[in-house]
């Protein structure tokens, strides 16, 4: 498994390089948001599709050449997400609240 992850991290790795040198102001990238997420997760002996914690919880990546506003960093840290607080906030702001 760690292979396979260590594949895809150097396809992304190039995604973002891609997407990075044609983001400048005016670029055709300036306003992408990159999204990658798994439908499901894998054992360390490469099992999916079971019902373990492991075989069952997925990650999602994001990246963009923006700078989120600082309202979305105050619910986000390094290692986590709350993904109920960040969809709240959008709510708040899409309705005018926040």
């Amino acid at each position: 498994m760690i292979q396979k992850l260590e594949q895809y991290n150097k396809i992304l790795e190039g995604v973002i390089d891609t997407l990075r040198s044609l983001s400048k102001p005016g670029g055709t990238h300036e306003n992408t948001l990159l999204l990658v997420m798994g439908d499901h997760g894998q054992t360390l002996n490469g099992d999916h599709g079971g019902g373990t914690a492991e075989e069952v919880e997925t990650s999602l990546f994001a990246w963009s050449p923006k700078t989120p506003p600082d309202a979305v960093l105050s619910v986000l840290d390094h290692s986590s997400c709350n993904v109920d607080q960040v969809y709240s906030w959008f709510l708040r702001r899409r309705l005018g609240d926040a």
